[in-house]
């Protein structure tokens, strides 16, 4: 009688134990699942001025792109220019689609320009490419990030 007394007691602790882990999971998942991305919301606080960088030029002082709604579409336009050599500069002109709140992908027209960079040659990319948002940076950076010499390395930002 004891040893079947034993084993229901054990066998009841395996029971809760259970019944506790799988609880705390479904709650978890409640928690996360509660937080959903609301894409309409994170593009209308898109729309407005922000600030873009590229590293050859400066990080302490940031370039403009405008994003506004056009024809249900996200249009951003804006240029960052050196302040110690005036034909320096990266301009963006395009189309953002929000992927998610880490990721989204521009359509248009990227144009860098650095004195000691592709010969000095302007570096003009057209197509689609993606800016990813990585850890608590708030910034979104350019992921295809070779320059036109195929060598030299871009770091376009977007802030928001």
């Amino acid at each position: 009688m004891q040893e079947v007394f034993e084993q229901t007691h054990t066998n009841m602790k395996q029971i809760i134990l259970v019944t506790f882990f799988l609880l705390i999971s479904l709650l978890s998942h409640a928690q996360i699942s509660s937080v959903k991305f609301n894409k309409d919301a994170f593009q209308r606080n898109l729309i407005g001025q922000h600030g873009i960088t590229l590293q050859w030029i400066s990080w302490e002082y940031r370039g403009s792109v405008v994003i506004k709604e056009e024809n249900k579409q996200l249009q951003i336009k804006g240029l960052q220019k050196s302040k110690e050599n005036k034909t320096d500069s990266v301009s963006i002109d395009g189309v953002l689609e929000i992927i998610s709140d880490k990721e989204m992908q521009f359509t248009g027209k990227i144009i860098t320009t650095i004195s000691y960079n592709n010969n000095g040659k302007p570096c003009e990319r057209e197509g689609t490419f993606t800016f990813k948002k990585t850890g608590n940076r708030r910034y979104w950076r350019l992921q295809e990030m070779k320059n036109c010499d195929g060598v030299v390395v871009d770091y376009i930002d977007l802030y928001f």
